[in-house]
Parts: structure tokens; sequence; C-alpha cells
């Protein structure tokens, strides 16, 4: 709710900005307030199970791993960036890292 009354007020301030083109957006932006929520109560749920700091390198390494994919696929009109050994490898590490993180 707080964060509704902030993004509202300086939209209200200027008039109602371009508000009237959201129906022009792609359906992928329209989602990203839903997918936020969606961070937020995973967090809200994991911090009390696992602890703060793996609940924050799961966040992480669950955003890195979604944007590898991403790129390796050109999703959303993104330039192909496709995943090479390297790139896995640094993906395994971070998952080892994650996996000795909430292993305790």
């Amino acid at each position: 709710l707080g964060g509704t009354v902030a993004a509202l007020l300086p939209i209200m301030m200027m008039g109602g900005g371009k508000l009237a083109g959201w129906n022009s957006l792609p359906w992928y932006v329209l989602s990203a307030g839903v997918l936020g929520l969606v961070v937020v109560a995973a967090i809200a749920y994991l911090i009390p199970h696992i602890g703060a700091a793996a609940a924050m390198v799961l966040i992480v390494a669950g955003q890195l791993l979604t944007g590898s994919v991403l790129d390796h696929f050109g999703a959303f009109g993104l330039k192909v960036n496709p995943i090479d050994l390297q790139k896995a490898a640094g993906l395994l590490i971070v998952f080892l890292g994650v996996w000795l993180t909430i292993k305790t």
C-alpha cells in the first residue's frame, strides 16, 4: 500500500502523466507489479524459515538463473546471448554457494 501511494503521488502531481497509453505496453511490463509481490511474499515466507542470508542468496541466484535463461533464448526481444561453458561453470559455482549457504 505504501508503494502504491508513493507511486501515485508523483503521477497525480504531473497531471496523470502518460497513463492513457498503458494498454499499448507489452503484457510482461504490466505483470511486473504482480511478480514483485511474489518476490516480496517469498522473502517474507523464507526469512523466518531459513534465515535472511539464505533467503537473499536464493533470491539473487534465482534472478541470475532467470536472466541467463532469458538471455540464452533472447526472450522479450533481447539479444540472444547463449549460455556457454564458462557461464554454465559460473552458474554452477553460484549454486554451489547457495547450497553451502542453506544446508545448515
